[in-house]
């Protein structure tokens, strides 16, 4: 069995000194990351943000796009954009707040649930593929030292 790579050759180049920095490598890594996760889900319109605005909505019913970019620490103007390019896909539908109607309230549409669930399983078949280079173990290690670590430097609420 062949495998994809992850990396085009072009990016590819890491200098052997630069490996040992465990920053570096971390952020080298979520950068390649993050690259395969756009290429994988390009063809449903979605950039990783915006899926994270639908996983929000999906666990946390609708929300004010305030509350909402709050959640996941993106500007108003971006937000925005995104809600704008979900709606046109028809993820989400915005509406006025019936109590205030200065803001406007963001709801993940049934259409949206659909593409959480083909979300998942790209998701999990780019998680699998970058952590093919480790063991079982390695990879439940990974899967809770990355939060854990996250946990650490976020601000408690």
């Amino acid at each position: 069995m062949s495998k994809k790579k992850l990396i085009p050759e072009d990016e590819a180049n890491v200098h052997p000194s630069l490996m040992a920095f465990f920053g570096y490598c971390y952020f080298k890594s979520a950068m390649f990351y993050r690259v395969s996760f756009h290429e994988d889900i390009k063809d449903l319109g979605l950039i990783a943000p915006q899926c994270g605005i639908l996983y929000v909505l999906s666990s946390s019913g609708k929300m004010s796009q305030v509350a909402l970019g709050s959640e996941l620490n993106i500007d108003k103007a971006t937000m925005v954009k995104h809600i704008d390019d979900l709606e046109k896909n028809n993820y989400v539908t915005r509406m006025v707040d019936t109590a205030d109607r200065r803001i406007k309230l963001v709801e993940i549409t049934s259409h949206g649930i659909l593409v959480i669930k083909e979300l998942n399983k790209i998701r999990k078949k780019n998680e699998e593929k970058f952590l093919s280079v480790l063991t079982d173990e390695e990879k439940e290690q990974v899967k809770i030292i990355i939060p854990k670590l996250l946990n650490g430097i976020l601000p408690k609420k």
